[in-house]
């Protein structure tokens, strides 16, 4: 399915006083603050930098939970074709395969997050 954002890397940019998500080709994607609006009372800190930073990570960080949960789904697909993996398996083992169906939903349902179907 082709993305119905820009597609990455995007980058974090200043434009003034303001902290802009940019593609690599310079279109203005998202203002993310005015530096003065965002910087904390109590410790200076400027969140404004931090948030942009992980808005403009976003398409890497969709791709790799894609590939991540593909792998996953295979090894556990693989893994349970052999028969008797309970035998040799401990409790722990056993719980974490048994989890997988849960975990394997929320990744699902973050990715369709990401791409607006959920």
């Amino acid at each position: 399915m082709k993305p119905k954002y820009t597609p990455g890397p995007w980058k974090v940019r200043f434009v003034g006083d303001e902290i802009w998500i940019n593609s690599t080709h310079w279109e203005a994607l998202a203002k993310v603050s005015s530096v003065p609006e965002i910087v904390e009372e109590n410790t200076g800190e400027n969140q404004g930098m931090d948030n942009a930073r992980l808005i403009a990570a976003a398409p890497e960080l969709l791709a790799a939970i894609k590939e991540i949960y593909s792998a996953a789904v295979d090894m556990h697909s693989q893994f349970l074709k052999h028969d008797g993996w309970r035998d040799d398996a401990t409790e722990e083992v056993i719980q974490i395969v048994e989890n997988q169906d849960r975990i394997f939903e929320e990744y699902r349902n973050l990715i369709a997050k990401a791409e607006g179907r959920g």
